[in-house]
């Protein structure tokens, strides 16, 4: 008896010490979230601006509510199962992007902020509000969309489906499931170009709730939308996808589109993905990365938003989505920050690839009512009228982008 006593405690710790999980955070972020809770992590210091944080992994979801709370928006940092994992992605993050600087450069500068191609044109006004709406409310519809659970992995097989749907056609396209560690998969289309080089369409498609006035956290199991957050991103570039297909786009760089999982979490998803996608043996050369998360709420006066935070996004892709949106979309547009690692476009920086984030509002005058269940088409009137914006920018980078 005292032998298995012991071998159970034994396996009681081992258990307790798999369940701790390491999130590397903005200082200023990490302050916030302690405050807030009320708690102290232990946390390495690992330059000005940013901390390694070790915490129980059962306390993820407390610190992921308590950013959603604050800042309102999602991220805010990223997950790793191990310290060793974590040291190893910063190294490897500081060594991509010195190392991909001077490739960057080049490929951006061949881009052509003058040219007005009468295509694009054609191919912008094809986009329809009504196909955006009914994806929204098809994404708002599953009970959630949260990573762990049967109906987020629903969502991600509903997606991939409705891909293969728009695709049937084409033999240079294809989609494919990314199997995860966790239940969710993320959901990856591929349009093969004539070269390797490539761009990237993204956005998440996992959705939570946050429950608590006190200590807030993550209820796995509330009924969970997302129409804003983030069925439009989905909605939008996947009527990106249905234009171009349906005018027989032939891409010369390579066209992926992306539907991240577990980005409420920690970016985990595009985390795994982007560094899968910049390995030197993967076959493609990823260029350029583009976000869609949240791109049907008109929270500000001017209709579209590029957030320009230096740490996490391109200033030359940022400048170049400015040009499109002038050319092809027509509307006002202004800058703003998040000032942290708001989404996944931070994954793709963080490899080493240029990114840039698109967004429906001033980041304060963002939609307040995500992250919970009155995250619904209604708070956009029940239309999607300001996310085809977003999807006539998303036609431009994509067709615009892959022929350069």
């Amino acid at each position: 008896m005292k032998t298995l006593v012991s071998v159970l405690a034994l396996l009681i710790s081992l258990n307790t010490l798999a369940k701790e999980s390491f999130l590397y955070m903005q200082k200023d972020v990490a302050q916030i979230v302690e405050k807030d809770l009320g708690v102290k992590f232990s946390k390495k210091s690992l330059d000005k601006k940013n901390y390694l944080l070790k915490v129980k992994e059962k306390d993820v979801e407390k610190i992921s509510g308590s950013i959603h709370s604050k800042l309102h928006n999602c991220g805010g940092f990223f997950n790793f199962d191990s310290e060793e994992e974590a040291n190893r992605y910063i190294a490897d993050m500081h060594k991509n992007k010195k190392a991909s600087s001077a490739r960057n450069l080049i490929f951006l500068k061949e881009l052509d902020l003058e040219k007005t191609r009468k295509g694009i044109t054609k191919a912008v006004d094809e986009v329809q509000e009504i196909k955006i709406r009914e994806m929204i409310e098809k994404l708002s519809s599953f009970k959630t969309r949260f990573y762990q659970s049967e109906t987020g992995v629903e969502a991600a097989e509903y997606i991939a489906k409705k891909w293969k749907s728009i695709i049937k056609n084409r033999t240079d396209a294809s989609v494919a499931l990314f199997e995860h560690s966790w239940k969710q998969p993320s959901v990856i289309l591929r349009i093969e170009g004539e070269t390797k080089d490539a761009i990237v369409l993204g956005g998440h498609l996992d959705s939570v709730v946050q429950k608590g006035l006190i200590i807030p956290r993550i209820d796995p199991h509330a009924v969970s939308p997302g129409a804003d957050d983030n069925a439009s991103g989905i909605a939008t570039i996947t009527e990106v996808l249905r234009v171009i297909v349906e005018k027989n786009f032939k891409p010369k760089r390579t066209i992926f589109f992306m539907g991240y999982a577990a980005e409420e979490v920690g970016l985990k998803g595009s985390k795994e993905i982007a560094k899968v996608f910049t390995k030197n043996d993967f076959g493609y050369n990823v260029q350029a990365a583009i976000q869609f998360d949240m791109t049907n709420f008109k929270g500000s006066s001017k209709e579209m938003y590029l957030i320009s935070d230096e740490k996490h996004t391109n200033k030359e892709l940022t400048n170049y989505l400015g040009s499109l949106i002038d050319r092809y979309v027509k509307v006002e547009w202004g800058v703003s920050k998040c000032g942290y690692a708001c989404s996944d476009h931070a994954s793709w920086n963080n490899a080493g690839v240029p990114a840039a984030f698109p967004f429906e509002a001033s980041f304060k005058g963002a939609n307040k009512k995500i992250h919970s269940s009155h995250d619904t088409i209604e708070q956009s009137n029940g239309v999607a009228d300001h996310a085809v914006n977003f999807a006539k920018l998303g036609v431009a980078y994509a067709m615009d982008l892959s022929k350069k």
